[in-house]
């Protein structure tokens, strides 16, 4: 079986957080985070997992006794600031 979640994301901007970017529903800070901490212990119960390297994967990797298989694509690093 395989799990996927239907809703709404939004999209990046570069020079902001993702917490500063909201959708237009009422209530979307919060809805935001409940959101995305079930989909994290949803996946956590799962026997596999695929996704990308970011702290959510990690939390779900904390969450979960152990998966049978695992890949995590490498899409670079988030928000790195040259120090230049």
């Amino acid at each position: 079986m395989c799990v996927t979640f239907d809703r709404e994301y939004v999209n990046y901007m570069p020079g902001k957080f993702l917490s500063e970017i909201q959708i237009d529903r009422p209530n979307d800070r919060f809805q935001q985070g409940k959101d995305y901490l079930t989909q994290m212990v949803l996946l956590s119960t799962c026997n596999s997992f695929v996704a990308a390297r970011c702290s959510g994967s990690v939390g779900v990797m904390m969450m979960a006794d152990k998966f049978e298989h695992t890949y995590f694509f490498n899409l670079g690093r988030y928000g790195v600031i040259s120090l230049d």
